[in-house]
């Protein structure tokens, strides 16, 4: 089965993208680590405690209900399917929504899944101007 993955740059004022940035189709190494960093235990006893008091986050979790993209789908009519924006709570696969932070994504600019595609480092190069605790929505289909 193939797999595509669009990142998607979360608005810090609203829970909306309007940008995408698509990878290449199949580059499983890559997308293999993306998914391990994202399925990362979250938080340690401990810190969720030193999490709560200063504030600090992990650079990863879950997006909050109503997040709006240009992925979500005409739902019925003569259009049934059709991209379009609205509010996604699951990506193409069913799993939730979930995002890493810029800086989290940047320790991957030297990943060789990144280094051996123009479309990964020009999406890497985007990622760099961003503000490091911006989110970035992995979206797999």
């Amino acid at each position: 089965m193939s797999r595509d993955l669009t990142l998607l740059i979360v608005d810090k004022d609203v829970n909306t993208s309007f940008t995408m940035l698509d990878c290449q189709t199949n580059c499983y190494d890559l997308f293999e680590d993306l998914e391990k960093e994202l399925n990362k235990e979250t938080l340690k006893s401990i810190d969720f405690v030193h999490s709560l008091v200063t504030g600090e986050k992990t650079g990863r979790g879950l997006i909050p209900e109503g997040f709006s993209c240009y992925k979500a789908r005409i739902p019925d009519g003569s259009y049934k399917g059709e991209s379009c924006f609205g509010e996604v709570d699951t990506d193409s696969l069913g799993t939730p929504l979930r995002y890493l932070t810029v800086s989290i994504l940047l320790e991957y600019k030297k990943h060789p899944g990144v280094l051996r595609n123009k479309t990964h480092l020009a999406a890497w190069d985007y990622l760099e101007q961003l503000d490091r605790d911006t989110k970035v929505v992995l979206f797999w289909s």
